[in-house]
């Protein structure tokens, strides 16, 4: 009877990032004149990626006396963060015969799947397989006028920012010990959704007569991670670690000595967030042991003001400052532990703490019947 041994290591590992600078604006410039239409100003971004990685290692000795050890490890680390503006600063006379329009819009997905296989087979045998991940979006949306005096002789003065980051994520591990030996099976996920959106008017004075002016901020964030892992051995462990977070602010306002004469005056800032996890964990063997543990914090700002020093007259109609924020957190944890001797520990910990804020604290406000 002779021994034999097998060695077999398998690496894959995915980065991508995407930085972008989007900007549409005016700026330094006097005497800007639209005589026929409007004066739109408009940055639009739709940043994207998906990525795969994924990682085998099998490693089988075939003889009496056969040790075989196999290591299978995927790691993707992805990043978006892009600056996306559009606005009027610095300049004077600002004007169109219709509506002005400023906006700015960002929509970022990221999908990506980590994979890592690991197989052991031998009289003796080690199996580890390992999948990491870390994703983030983290983008700065901004509409703006700032120093700047604008007027729209025949339209709407619209100032609209807005950002939809999605993220959706699957980190997938299996360890598998066919000998008299151990599988473990380690998964990790990080989800992060940061970012500013932003929409305001700063030392700018505002004319549309006879209409309105609307200044809002609107942020969708969605975060779907999906961590999930099994491993089998004689001795068997399996572990798979989530965490999901979303922050970050959203605000819109009118400050830092504003004038606005407008037909009705409404401010917003509105904020959507979901987050989903689902964390899934399986070991079997003689003695086994299995843990999963996924956390979620949702803890974005959104907030819409007029500061002090602004001077707002709304015509017949109303001033309107609104700030809205829903949140939705559900997680799903799972785990199975199967041998003649078991161990297993699960934690799913949801948290939502955002703060929603609107506020009128401007020493001069009119509106007249």
């Amino acid at each position: 009877g002779g021994g034999a041994g097998a060695i077999s290591v398998g690496d894959a590992n995915a980065s991508n990032t995407i930085a972008n600078v989007v900007d549409a604006s005016i700026a330094h410039a006097n005497n800007t004149h639209a005589t026929v239409g409007d004066i739109s100003l408009n940055a639009t971004e739709a940043a994207s990626i998906s990525a795969t990685s994924v990682a085998a290692s099998a490693a089988v000795a075939i003889a009496p006396a056969g040790v075989a050890i196999s290591g299978g490890a995927a790691t993707s680390s992805n990043l978006i963060s892009s600056v996306v503006t559009a606005g009027i600063a610095d300049s004077g006379d600002v004007r169109a015969a219709g509506a002005v329009n400023v906006s700015a819009q960002d929509t970022a997905s990221m999908t990506a799947d980590v994979e890592s296989y690991s197989l052991a087979g031998g009289l003796v045998g080690v199996a580890v397989g390992v999948a990491l991940t870390d994703n983030t979006v983290s983008d700065h949306v901004s509409a703006y006028v700032d120093n700047a005096s604008v007027t729209a002789l025949g339209g709407d003065i619209t100032v609209a920012a807005s950002s939809h980051p999605a993220l959706d994520t699957t980190t997938s591990v299996s360890a598998l010990s066919a000998s008299i030996g151990a599988a473990g099976a380690g998964a990790e996920s990080h989800v992060n959704i940061q970012g500013t959106t932003e929409a305001y008017a700063d030392g700018a004075a505002l004319t549309a007569a006879g209409h309105g002016v609307s200044i809002s901020a609107g942020t969708t964030s969605a975060a779907n991670p999906v961590t999930q892992g099994s491993s089998a051995g004689v001795g068997s462990v399996a572990v798979m670690l989530s965490d999901a977070n979303i922050g970050g602010t959203t605000r819109a306002y009118a400050g830092g000595a504003s004038s606005i004469n407008a037909n009705g005056l409404a401010i917003s800032a509105s904020d959507s967030n979901s987050a989903t996890p689902t964390t899934n964990v399986f070991s079997v063997g003689g003695l086994t042991g299995a843990g999963a543990k996924s956390v979620t914090r949702i803890t974005r700002t959104t907030e819409s003001f007029i500061d002090g020093g602004a001077a707002i007259s709304a015509g017949a109609r109303s001033i309107d400052v609104h700030a809205s924020s829903t949140s939705n957190a559900t997680g799903v944890t799972t785990g199975i532990a199967g041998g003649a001797t078991g161990f297993n520990r699960f934690n799913n910990q949801l948290g939502i703490r955002g703060t929603n804020r609107k506020q009128m604290i401007a020493l001069q406000l009119r509106r007249t019947q």
